[in-house]
């Protein structure tokens, strides 16, 4: 999975660059979409200017959150990752505590779509197919 969150990130961080650079300065553009990035990936922040970026700027990460649910290629990928990974999981006998509840929270949100309505990768080579046309969609900005 760790590929899989390695090739996720990118294209997801870019995306949200480019469209917070529209409002805020580099320095902010840059940290918000990192923290964005993170928290779509079930991650907490690793570097201490994010994690300084996290603690002052609560509240506009979690309304940055919030508008993402409006952006329906993005919820469907973040989905699809969110599903498969907690299927890892299950099948190598991890404890998905941590995994429940970041999937709990973006559903809370309105990120994470019904299982129903998401085609959960049957493998992690296919979910880096639809990571690769998600990122190839992406480009159109």
């Amino acid at each position: 999975m760790d590929k899989i969150r390695s090739a996720l990130g990118p294209p997801l961080y870019a995306y949200l660059h480019h469209k917070y650079a529209r409002d805020y300065d580099e320095t902010t553009a840059m940290e918000l979409a990192a923290a964005v990035t993170l928290k779509l990936g079930g991650r907490s922040p690793h570097t201490a200017p994010i994690q300084q970026f996290v603690a002052a700027h609560a509240d506009l990460i979690e309304r940055k959150l919030n508008e993402i649910k409006t952006l329906p290629e993005i919820c469907q990928i973040i989905s699809a990752y969110h599903f498969r990974r907690r299927k890892v999981a299950s099948d190598v006998g991890v404890d998905p505590a941590h995994l429940i509840a970041t999937t709990d929270e973006l559903s809370k949100m309105g990120i994470l779509l019904p299982e129903g309505q998401v085609h959960v990768p049957a493998s992690n080579k296919e979910l880096l197919r639809q990571i690769q046309e998600f990122d190839q969609s992406l480009n159109k900005f």
